[in-house]
């Protein structure tokens, strides 16, 4: 007696081997299983390998920065631009503006740690001390200029990145509230702001 196949049940065959079969269902796991060992979430983070005593490579700079960077390259290669009034106010204003945002961005490398090498102990002022061979006390004070104007005085740092005061000014301003209570100071920073754009450091230093 001959036996008649299914010929769609053969995967092997000549010609068009017709449609495959569905994936049969796969049980669950049960009781002991590797699947229950793999955490997904720490598998998707990327791994950063931090070897003692080698330096993490330097980051590339930022685009912004480099655009920036281009624009003060053709400026310097042009040459005066007019020596006018107007002309020299905008380029002191402008220099006055990179400084407030030079120490926005160094109170964020304190924040976030972005002097730290593998290996290497070190302070956001030791970093800042070395990188623009400053004096320590020099490099202390910076920091602490920068760190207050975030934590305390931001109206006055926004009003540094703006070009509206001067970074002799803002340094007069954090001088001036040293020692006392942080909830005060915030409180009188709009005052000392708008103080600080009518007002000499000097002067200001003494209110």
């Amino acid at each position: 007696m001959t036996r008649q196949l299914d010929a769609s049940a053969f995967w092997l065959t000549v010609g068009d081997p017709g449609p495959f079969p569905e994936p049969a269902d796969e049980p669950g796991c049960s009781g002991l299983c590797a699947c229950c060992l793999v955490d997904e979430g720490a598998v998707a983070e990327p791994v950063d390998w931090a070897l003692p005593g080698v330096a993490r490579p330097a980051p590339a700079p930022s685009p912004v920065l480099g655009d920036l960077e281009r624009s003060l390259d053709a400026l310097a290669t042009h040459g005066p631009v007019s020596g006018n009034r107007q002309d020299t106010l905008t380029l002191l204003r402008l220099a006055e503006r990179a400084r407030g945002l030079a120490l926005r961005e160094l109170a964020e490398m304190d924040a976030t740690g972005g002097h730290l090498r593998p290996g290497v102990q070190s302070t956001t002022a030791t970093w800042l001390r070395d990188a623009r061979h400053v004096t320590d006390t020099a490099a202390r004070a910076t920091v602490s200029l920068a760190t207050t104007l975030r934590d305390d005085l931001p109206v006055v740092g926004d009003l540094l990145m703006g070009g509206a005061i001067t970074l002799e000014h803002a340094s007069s301003v954090v001088t001036g509230v040293r020692g006392l209570d942080r909830d005060v100071v915030r409180a009188a920073q709009d005052g000392l702001g708008a103080l600080a754009q009518v007002t000499d450091p000097v002067d200001l230093r003494k209110r």
